[in-house]
């Protein structure tokens, strides 16, 4: 297991450096082997604490100003690098820091920070006997999960998935509040740049198709040209810590779906068009694109998302309950 240093202080942004870091560890310039290429690089994030570079020093991040996480992720989608973006660290991984004492949590923040975790969240809704949940029960170490003690105040806690008898309560917080903070403090940035290598993966599976449908090459033109705006829209944003981020987040979203679809489109185009070579119209995992893990905590929000203000509200007290309770 990684174990970081107890230094916290924020660590340097060196634009550089970081190029020459890629180059060495990523790609046909730096001679890795395709299979073990992937898992080399997870590998190289967690030891520089480039996971979650906006995360705390103290936590397993290099606590980055969110302009510099943006730097980096953009660096990262030039040279084609996979930008990790989980559930662990866009949704359990916040939710700890916005505790009253995320140092209480410290072990399992510096966990996801390192990829040594998996989780489990599942949401209880009112009526429901069974929670909508996003993770594998078999695979995880951990569950959190998130419940209604009252209309929109939620109560979350966490546990081992193999003690259920054993929660620890993180928060009682508003739904609202929580929404709000998370979009504020810790925006799932990755995300905006996942969303570039799903489009070439799009445009690549277009070219290999003999006779595409203009209307679909049109439609992923537009959607690379809206990513580029986001992308754009998310650097100069990113440049004020007072901004909100949110509506990116929400169109980054948004994006993310109507490339899902274009994907689910051209592969059921593809299935039935005559591979040449053999193989070449196999179906690619490039369309399971991880979930937006923010809409598990309000999913009505899906439906009726642009009635709901979603403007950070920083001086929002999120909990009223002791962490630590059990």
């Amino acid at each position: 297991k990684i174990k970081f240093s107890m230094n916290t202080e924020p660590l340097a942004f060196n634009q550089a450096e970081l190029e020459q870091l890629i180059k060495a560890h990523w790609g046909p310039q730096a001679g890795i082997d395709h299979m073990n290429a992937p898992l080399r690089w997870s590998d190289l994030l967690t030891r520089h604490r480039l996971r979650i570079p906006e995360w705390p020093v103290a936590f397993g991040g290099r606590g980055w100003p969110r302009h510099h996480a943006c730097q980096w992720w953009a660096l990262c989608s030039a040279f084609h690098c996979p930008i990790p973006d989980s559930p662990e660290t866009s949704l359990v991984g916040p939710i700890l820091l916005l505790s009253p004492n995320p140092s209480h949590f410290d072990k399992h923040l510096n966990a996801i920070a390192a990829n040594e975790a998996q989780w489990v969240i599942q949401r209880y809704l009112p009526g429901q006997v069974e929670p909508m949940t996003i993770g594998t029960l078999d695979n995880a170490q951990w569950l959190m999960t998130i419940r209604e003690a009252a209309p929109d105040q939620l109560i979350i806690s966490i546990r081992s998935n193999t003690d259920p008898h054993q929660d620890t309560r993180v928060m009682e917080c508003k739904l609202g509040d929580l929404i709000q903070q998370l979009n504020h403090r810790y925006p799932s940035l990755p995300m905006v740049w996942r969303n570039s290598a799903m489009i070439v993966n799009l445009k690549q599976t277009l070219d290999f198709m003999p006779n595409p449908e203009s209307e679909l090459k049109a439609a992923i033109d537009q959607l690379e040209i809206r990513q580029h705006a986001v992308e754009v829209w998310s650097m100069r944003a990113s440049e004020s810590d007072r901004a909100s981020l949110a509506p990116i987040i929400k169109t980054a979203a948004k994006l993310q779906t109507q490339g899902f679809r274009l994907g689910l489109t051209l592969r059921g185009n593809y299935a039935i068009t005559s591979a040449s070579p053999p193989g070449q119209n196999e179906q690619s995992a490039i369309f399971s694109m991880p979930p937006n893990p923010l809409s598990i905590l309000d999913p009505l929000a899906l439906f009726d998302e642009d009635s709901r203000s979603q403007d950070p509200r920083p001086e929002a007290n999120l909990s009223i309950h002791p962490v630590g309770q059990s």
